[in-house]
């Protein structure tokens, strides 16, 4: 995974033991690191993500940039969510009284590319009163978001709603650390007119100049070694030099430790086959099965990394040999508007070994 040139710097070349973390992150520049138009998607490997941008733009009724977020804010007729559960989605019917399905949009400035797990709250008013910090759930549909049904019936014609934004709890790499680091807040307007909720502002803009929508897409795909179909998900592998990679705990990046003579940086790729969409949230452990008889498999978790593109990965110390690749994913924490939509835990072996040369 590319890095910003501070990370470059630091790591040296990927033949070499890999560092020691620093106990604080590198001063990555502040600017988004996904999707910049160093090329041209094609249409079918961006397809996906920006069919997911315009189907958010016009759900919702307006946009504010705050800090290094776009918050959008927008109002559905309420709907039954399906939470995840030990075993199958939860239905979850709307509460009684629940006239809206509030929706929350929180993208990065410049690609528009959803956020994923950040925390999502809503000031939302009863009547004269306001109930502080109602929770809101993240959503996959057609679009990534953050959602509640919520009784809005008795507040009035015109009332304000404040979200407030707490950055992401999701790995990063060293181009992500000084992005989306802080608490935001915006305050929309909603007047009531007609049987519809109208928010008050500006609709939302195009992604910045320079860069694509969907250009995440483009770059994961061409950094994959392997690609494969695997029930409702696309799967790409993508084996690198070592890097250092962060945590995000408490309020804070936290360096992973890195291993004695470190030797790569091993990548999942996890978008939903029927849409081209980056899959985040999800749980993915590797397994490496030598193909050398009575070597033992070395297996590990994955961290949810935000980077150029969303990925899983871990910075790794592996015996050269040859190894078959066993992928376990287990179903993403989000919520979703179909019990059926990326639910099941799955486990594959992609058809090339990886050869780990000395």
């Amino acid at each position: 995974m590319p890095c910003a040139l501070l990370l470059a710097v630091m790591l040296g070349a990927c033949s070499k033991p890999a560092p020691a973390p620093p106990t604080d992150p590198p001063k990555a520049e502040k600017t988004a690191p996904a999707a910049k138009a160093a090329h041209a998607p094609t249409p079918k490997e961006a397809l996906g993500e920006q069919k997911a941008v315009a189907a958010a733009d016009k759900a919702i009724g307006a946009e504010q940039i705050v800090g290094d977020y776009r918050i959008g804010l927008g109002f559905k007729v309420p709907r039954p969510l399906y939470l995840p559960g030990a075993g199958s989605r939860m239905e979850d019917q709307p509460g009684k009284g629940a006239d809206a399905y509030m929706i929350v949009t929180v993208r990065e400035v410049r690609t528009k590319r959803h956020l994923p797990r950040a925390g999502v709250s809503a000031n939302v008013p009863r009547g004269e009163f306001e109930v502080p910090a109602l929770p809101l759930l993240e959503v996959w549909d057609d679009f990534a978001h953050y959602a509640a049904n919520v009784p809005l019936v008795k507040v009035g014609q015109e009332f304000q709603i404040t979200l407030k934004v707490s950055p992401p709890v999701y790995g990063r790499h060293g181009d992500c650390i000084a992005l989306w680091d802080k608490p935001a807040t915006a305050k929309f307007i909603v007047k009531r007119g007609g049987g519809r909720l109208e928010v008050v502002g500006d609709p939302a803009g195009p992604a910045d100049a320079g860069w694509m929508v969907g250009g995440d897409v483009a770059d994961a795909l061409e950094e994959t070694r392997q690609l494969v179909d695997a029930g409702q998900y696309t799967v790409g592998w993508v084996v690198e030099g070592p890097e250092p990679v962060w945590r995000w705990d408490k309020g804070k990046p936290i360096p992973e430790p890195i291993p004695d003579q470190a030797t790569n940086h091993l990548e999942v790729v996890l978008l939903e086959k029927a849409t081209g969409r980056m899959v985040t949230g999800a749980g993915v452990t590797l397994t490496l099965t030598p193909a050398a008889a009575g070597e033992h498999p070395i297996q590990f978790p994955l961290l949810p990394l935000m980077s150029e593109f969303h990925h899983y990965g871990a910075t790794v110390a592996i015996p050269p040999g040859t190894y078959r690749v066993g992928i376990r994913i287990v179903r993403p924490t989000f919520t979703t508007l179909r019990a059926d939509r990326l639910s099941r835990t799955l486990s594959l072996t992609l058809p090339e070994p990886w050869i780990r040369k000395p």
